[in-house]
Protein backbone atom coordinates (compact mmCIF):
# COMPACT_ATOMS: atom_id res chain seq x y z
CA UNK A 1 0.00 0.00 0.00
CA UNK A 2 1.45 3.54 -0.78
CA UNK A 3 2.08 5.94 1.62
CA UNK A 4 0.89 9.35 0.36
CA UNK A 5 2.44 11.58 3.61
CA UNK A 6 5.53 11.38 1.90
CA UNK A 7 4.23 13.05 -1.41
CA UNK A 8 2.54 15.61 0.29
CA UNK A 9 5.13 16.33 2.67
CA UNK A 10 7.78 16.82 0.05
CA UNK A 11 5.25 19.09 -1.83
CA UNK A 12 4.58 21.22 0.99
CA UNK A 13 8.36 21.68 2.04
CA UNK A 14 9.29 22.39 -1.07
CA UNK A 15 10.96 26.21 -1.46
CA UNK A 16 8.58 26.94 -4.71
CA UNK A 17 5.25 26.79 -2.58
CA UNK A 18 6.69 28.71 0.55
CA UNK A 19 8.37 31.32 -1.47
CA UNK A 20 4.81 32.04 -2.86
CA UNK A 21 3.78 32.46 0.72
CA UNK A 22 6.40 34.30 1.54
CA UNK A 23 5.83 37.05 -1.29
CA UNK A 24 2.26 37.26 -0.45
CA UNK A 25 2.34 37.43 3.07
CA UNK A 26 5.54 39.87 2.79
CA UNK A 27 8.02 37.60 5.46
CA UNK A 28 9.77 34.48 5.43
CA UNK A 29 6.71 32.30 5.94
CA UNK A 30 6.58 28.77 7.52
CA UNK A 31 3.52 25.85 7.40
CA UNK A 32 1.82 25.91 10.20
CA UNK A 33 -1.51 23.30 8.88
CA UNK A 34 -1.89 21.19 5.92
CA UNK A 35 -4.63 18.82 5.22
CA UNK A 36 -6.22 17.48 1.91
CA UNK A 37 -9.88 18.22 1.46
CA UNK A 38 -12.01 15.40 -0.29
CA UNK A 39 -15.50 16.12 -2.04
CA UNK A 40 -17.54 13.63 -3.64
CA UNK A 41 -21.06 13.84 -4.54
CA UNK A 42 -23.42 11.63 -1.81
CA UNK A 43 -24.87 9.26 -3.14
CA UNK A 44 -26.32 6.86 -0.56
CA UNK A 45 -28.43 7.93 2.70
CA UNK A 46 -26.53 7.02 5.59
CA UNK A 47 -29.26 6.89 7.99
CA UNK A 48 -27.12 4.64 10.07
CA UNK A 49 -24.71 7.50 10.75
CA UNK A 50 -27.04 9.23 12.90
CA UNK A 51 -25.94 12.71 11.90
CA UNK A 52 -27.92 15.63 10.53
CA UNK A 53 -28.31 15.72 7.06
CA UNK A 54 -25.27 18.23 5.91
CA UNK A 55 -24.40 17.87 2.18
CA UNK A 56 -20.82 18.72 0.66
CA UNK A 57 -21.39 22.37 0.68
CA UNK A 58 -18.93 24.75 3.28
CA UNK A 59 -20.89 27.90 4.10
CA UNK A 60 -19.30 31.30 4.06
CA UNK A 61 -17.35 32.09 6.54
CA UNK A 62 -13.41 33.18 7.47
CA UNK A 63 -10.76 31.04 8.87
CA UNK A 64 -8.82 33.87 10.27
CA UNK A 65 -10.45 34.17 13.72
CA UNK A 66 -9.73 30.30 13.98
CA UNK A 67 -6.26 30.98 13.31
CA UNK A 68 -6.54 34.45 15.60
CA UNK A 69 -7.30 31.87 18.44
CA UNK A 70 -4.28 29.68 18.10
CA UNK A 71 -2.28 32.47 18.37
CA UNK A 72 -1.75 33.10 14.59
CA UNK A 73 -1.23 36.55 13.10
CA UNK A 74 -2.27 36.85 9.44
CA UNK A 75 -2.05 33.49 7.77
CA UNK A 76 -1.97 32.92 3.85
CA UNK A 77 -3.82 29.70 2.74
CA UNK A 78 -3.18 27.86 -0.54
CA UNK A 79 -4.97 25.23 -1.95
CA UNK A 80 -3.29 22.99 -4.77
CA UNK A 81 -6.13 21.31 -7.13
CA UNK A 82 -5.60 18.18 -7.23
CA UNK A 83 -8.49 17.44 -9.40
CA UNK A 84 -10.45 20.06 -11.90
CA UNK A 85 -12.48 22.04 -9.95
CA UNK A 86 -15.17 23.08 -12.18
CA UNK A 87 -18.37 25.04 -10.47
CA UNK A 88 -20.54 21.88 -10.49
CA UNK A 89 -17.74 20.31 -8.07
CA UNK A 90 -18.19 22.68 -4.88
CA UNK A 91 -15.66 25.10 -6.51
CA UNK A 92 -14.49 27.66 -4.10
CA UNK A 93 -16.08 31.07 -3.95
CA UNK A 94 -14.69 34.35 -2.42
CA UNK A 95 -16.19 37.13 -1.60
CA UNK A 96 -13.46 39.64 -2.99
CA UNK A 97 -11.82 42.50 -0.65
CA UNK A 98 -14.04 40.73 2.56
CA UNK A 99 -10.42 40.28 3.62
CA UNK A 100 -10.23 44.11 4.25
CA UNK A 101 -13.36 44.67 6.51
CA UNK A 102 -14.59 42.60 9.80
CA UNK A 103 -17.02 40.26 8.92
CA UNK A 104 -20.07 39.26 11.85
CA UNK A 105 -20.14 35.45 12.02
CA UNK A 106 -22.98 33.86 13.46
CA UNK A 107 -23.21 30.15 15.13
CA UNK A 108 -25.20 27.46 13.41
CA UNK A 109 -26.20 24.33 14.98
CA UNK A 110 -23.59 22.20 12.91
CA UNK A 111 -21.55 24.01 10.49
CA UNK A 112 -19.36 26.23 12.65
CA UNK A 113 -19.76 30.38 12.56
CA UNK A 114 -21.24 31.66 9.12
CA UNK A 115 -20.58 35.24 8.15
CA UNK A 116 -24.02 36.66 7.67
CA UNK A 117 -25.66 37.59 4.55
CA UNK A 118 -25.52 40.76 5.39
CA UNK A 119 -21.63 41.35 5.30
CA UNK A 120 -21.01 38.91 2.02
CA UNK A 121 -23.96 39.07 0.09
CA UNK A 122 -24.54 36.20 -2.35
CA UNK A 123 -24.19 38.40 -5.53
CA UNK A 124 -20.82 39.54 -4.67
CA UNK A 125 -19.43 36.12 -4.47
CA UNK A 126 -16.80 35.09 -7.18
CA UNK A 127 -16.92 31.50 -8.07
CA UNK A 128 -12.64 30.11 -9.12
CA UNK A 129 -13.33 27.08 -11.33
CA UNK A 130 -9.66 25.78 -11.83
CA UNK A 131 -8.00 23.04 -13.55
CA UNK A 132 -6.22 20.37 -11.66
CA UNK A 133 -2.59 21.56 -11.05
CA UNK A 134 -3.62 25.44 -10.17
CA UNK A 135 -2.72 26.82 -7.03
CA UNK A 136 -5.36 29.42 -5.53
CA UNK A 137 -4.02 31.87 -2.87
CA UNK A 138 -5.67 33.89 -0.53
CA UNK A 139 -5.58 35.55 2.69
CA UNK A 140 -7.45 33.56 5.38
CA UNK A 141 -9.68 36.53 6.29
CA UNK A 142 -11.29 36.31 2.85
CA UNK A 143 -15.09 35.54 3.26
CA UNK A 144 -15.44 31.80 1.42
CA UNK A 145 -18.04 28.95 0.77
CA UNK A 146 -18.15 25.94 -1.97
CA UNK A 147 -21.01 24.55 -2.85
CA UNK A 148 -22.04 20.57 -2.77
CA UNK A 149 -20.39 18.49 -5.76
CA UNK A 150 -22.70 17.44 -8.08
CA UNK A 151 -20.49 15.52 -10.67
CA UNK A 152 -19.71 12.01 -10.52
CA UNK A 153 -15.68 13.08 -9.97
CA UNK A 154 -14.11 13.72 -6.64
CA UNK A 155 -13.05 17.35 -5.73
CA UNK A 156 -9.41 17.05 -4.14
CA UNK A 157 -7.51 20.58 -2.61
CA UNK A 158 -4.36 20.20 -0.66
CA UNK A 159 -4.71 22.96 1.68
CA UNK A 160 -1.45 24.48 2.98
CA UNK A 161 -1.82 27.26 5.64
CA UNK A 162 1.30 29.78 6.14
CA UNK A 163 2.00 32.68 8.64
CA UNK A 164 5.42 34.78 8.67
CA UNK A 165 8.34 33.10 10.76
CA UNK A 166 7.95 35.65 14.02
CA UNK A 167 4.35 35.14 14.49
Amino acid sequence: MADLASPFHEMTSASAIRDVASVVIGANAVLMEDKVTYKAALTEDAAWADLPILGEDVRKHSDAAYFAARGFGQVITMALCLDDCPAEAGALQVWPGSHERPARHQPTANQGPVVTDEDAPDEQAVTLEASAGTLLTWDAALVHASGPNRTDRPRRLLVLGYTASNA
